[in-house]
């Protein structure tokens, strides 16, 4: 289950490497980093052959600017947070193995959701109950016994990886199948 916007990082979540996300509350989203529409990647290249050659040498040139994808393993360590995946333990504990369910002694329910929302977990009355001081989460109203787990952290705002490139190269044509650059 995701926690609520209610329960705000001011609480005591532990953000040691991840300073941004100790800005706002831990809430449910539907993606992990907004849409990066401001690139715009133009390419311009020429080709010139010099009179004289008969079409023997040709000086060609470019520049470009290229955009890529963020690669998933940059959001990787996200999919280990809660509903899919819970890491226990004092301080950085990880275990790559299957998922073994939630902290041992929470009561929280680990379930299936019925879509791709967040929204579309059932209600997880043992999880309802917030963030205590320490940056536990709270198993009962009391908050008396608690169980740490760790989160991750992406940056909302990403933005995608870009490349500028050019070239400038000289060919000539020697024999019919002879080609020097």
């Amino acid at each position: 289950y995701i926690l609520g916007a209610g329960s705000g990082v001011g609480n005591g979540l532990p953000c040691v490497n991840y300073v941004g996300a100790c800005n706002g509350a831990v809430r449910p989203v539907s993606q992990l980093y907004n849409p990066d529409k401001n690139n715009f990647g133009p390419k311009i290249g020429f080709a010139y052959s010099p009179g004289g050659s008969n079409g023997k040498t040709v000086l060609r040139g470019g520049f470009g600017l290229g955009y890529n994808r963020v690669m998933g393993t940059v959001f990787a360590n996200v999919r280990q947070d809660t509903p899919f995946f819970a890491l226990a333990g004092p301080c950085c504990f990880f275990d790559p193995g299957r998922i073994q369910g939630p902290p041992p002694g929470s009561g929280i329910q680990y379930n299936i959701a019925n879509s791709n929302s967040p929204f579309s977990y059932p209600v997880n009355p043992a999880f309802a109950f917030g963030v205590a001081p320490d940056g536990a989460l709270c198993a009962n109203a009391a908050c008396s016994s608690v169980t740490k787990v760790q989160l991750f952290a992406s940056r909302p705002n990403e933005p995608n990886p870009y490349v500028y490139s050019f070239s400038f190269e000289l060919q000539r044509e020697f024999a019919r199948r002879d080609v020097m650059k």
